[in-house]
């Protein structure tokens, strides 16, 4: 599990170009699933009985949060907006990179204390958000162009506690859970049809959970994604807790009984669970495929996470591979009540 994390997160795919993490998914998904991509960038693996009647779709988006470059200007700066909610107060003086025709380093400006008359102690707006390149502006412009992605130049670190420190764990966590059930799945003689959907540009406006959710149509789909976990200074009421187990959604737009199977599933395989009750929606792909075409009924099964939308965010690996078990002996279960 470390080691798929570690190899999700360091792939760069910020919304709209998630080609980069796709390839590093797709051989290991090949090897017992007939994988595919669409037109909006998503990626289907496809296993279980072929012709069953009944479906079942897993959905994590893959992508991740960043910056889009939308100015370059004479003195080889430039200038972007954040691509989904970036947190923009931990933005400057932090150390970013450039996806253009090469990578290129670059620094997130930032005023000097010593010049700052408070003003700039806030969060930085989104309309002036700077980057460094060190680069003169002809040699830039070599190399960068408008509508490149900036991405956090960091990597994944293994904390004590089998904890995990990375960008883009948002939500390359709920996609190393689905590929780890997968991988359990695979062992076993399924009586209906599996989907993986890792759907594209989530973090904007969840384009590839919709399509996706038209196309397949499935009979019932389960999101995955992360969710708030408690830490010091942060409102305890309602968060997850690390090492705790799956988040098991409660909302008026999931469906009650799939919540329900989540959480007996839980009980049966005995594992330690959670549950995230919502007054509406819940900001997930759940929201989007629950409502498409004629209605989908949908579950939403989320990791608990700290420090969401920065370049350290903080997930326990015991609880994604959890989230992976739990959805494996849920669709068991399916395989046999329902197929």
């Amino acid at each position: 599990m470390k080691n798929l994390i570690f190899n999700l997160c360091s792939a760069k795919a910020v919304s709209g170009e998630e080609a980069p993490v796709k390839e590093a998914v797709r051989l290991a998904l090949e090897t017992y699933a007939e994988v595919s991509t669409d037109q909006n960038g998503n990626l289907f693996a496809k296993f279980g009985k072929k012709d069953a009647k009944y479906s079942i779709m897993l959905d994590a988006h893959i992508d991740q949060i960043g910056l889009i470059i939308t100015h370059i200007d004479d003195n080889g700066f430039v200038k972007a907006s954040p691509c989904g909610g970036i947190d923009r107060r931990v933005l400057q003086a932090d150390r970013f990179t450039i996806l253009g025709k090469t990578e290129v380093p670059c620094l997130c400006c930032s005023t000097p204390p010593h010049l700052s008359n408070g003003k700039e102690d806030k969060a930085v707006a989104a309309g002036e958000i700077w980057f460094d390149t060190g680069l003169a502006s002809e040699e830039l412009r070599e190399i960068v162009s408008l509508g490149d992605r900036i991405v956090f130049s960091a990597e994944p670190k293994l904390l004590l506690g089998n904890r995990v420190l990375s960008p883009a764990l948002d939500n390359r966590a709920g996609v190393a859970a689905l590929m780890y059930c997968g991988d359990i799945l695979k062992r076993h003689e399924l009586n209906c049809r599996v989907i993986i959907s890792l759907s594209s540009r989530e973090e904007v406006n969840m384009a590839g959970a919709k399509t996706a959710a038209f196309s397949l149509y499935p009979s019932e789909a389960i999101a995955v994604d992360v969710s708030f976990a408690k830490q010091s200074g942060v409102p305890s009421e309602g968060r997850g807790v690390l090492d705790e187990g799956p988040m098991i959604g409660i909302s008026p737009v999931l469906d009650k009984d799939i919540t329900s199977k989540l959480i007996t599933a839980a009980k049966v395989k005995k594992l330690n669970y959670q549950l995230e009750v919502m007054g509406g929606v819940t900001g997930t792909t759940a929201d989007a495929i629950s409502s498409t075409r004629g209605g989908i009924r949908t579950g939403l099964v989320s990791i608990p996470m700290r420090s969401m939308h920065t370049a350290v965010e903080i997930a326990s690996l015991n609880d994604i591979a959890a989230v992976g078990e739990l959805l494996a002996e849920y669709i068991l279960e399916r395989s046999v009540t329902v197929c």
